[in-house]
Parts: C-alpha cells; structure tokens; sequence
C-alpha cells in the first residue's frame, strides 16, 4: 500500500481525537465510552504505527488509565507494560547517561509511565 502524507495526517488525527476524547470522557465520568475510545486510539495505533507529534508510549499509557479507571485491570497493565517497553527502547538509544537519566526520571510521561501513576495501587 503507498502511503501518503496526508493519509497519514487524517490516520494520525483519529488516533489523537479518540485519545482526548476518551480522556474528557473519563473526566465526565463515563467510563465505558471513554474505555472504546481509548482501545480506539490503541487500534489506529497498532494498524498505523507510530507517527510524529504523538508519542507511542503516551498513546499506551492515557490508554491505559482509562482501562484501569473503567475496571478493565488486565487491559491496562498489558498497556501499561507495552508503554514501559517503549519508553525503555527510547531510553537505550541515548548513550549519554546523563541525558538518559533525565529522560527517564525527568520527563514527567516517562515518570508516570514507570511509576504506574494513575493506577490507583
């Protein structure tokens, strides 16, 4: 299939719309449709792959605390995992320590990710 770039834009776009609307959602208290929105978000992602401007790993892990907030414990610690897999893939391709240990304690996404903050536990 050759991809476009504004393909890729529209695809990108849905994945950061069912992302913040399953957030709002979550916000209002509904949790069961800001659950669909959130595996939405998690589809586009797994059919398109990552893309710029939205980071896999944050994708992974807002979906994840829907899950978790909605009841869905399994699906949100796979997710959660899947985030901090990513998050450490990025972290072992900066080969300045320094520069790694902010990345990964530093970066307030990066934090919560490896913290599991969010989750209630």
């Amino acid at each position: 299939m050759v991809r476009t770039g504004f393909v890729d834009r529209v695809e990108h776009m849905d994945e950061l719309r069912s992302l913040v609307r399953s957030r709002i959602l979550l916000r209002q208290g509904d949790a069961a449709a800001a659950r669909e929105q959130a595996r939405q978000a998690v589809r586009i992602l797994d059919e398109v792959g990552d893309m710029p401007a939205l980071r896999t790993e944050e994708v992974l892990y807002h979906s994840a605390v829907v899950q978790a907030a909605a009841g869905v414990r399994e699906e949100a610690d796979a997710l959660l995992e899947r985030a901090r897999r990513e998050v450490a893939r990025k972290a072992d391709l900066v080969t300045d320590d320094a520069l790694r240990d902010r990345f990964l304690g530093q970066v307030s996404l990066n934090h919560a990710i490896r913290e599991g903050e969010g989750f209630g536990r």
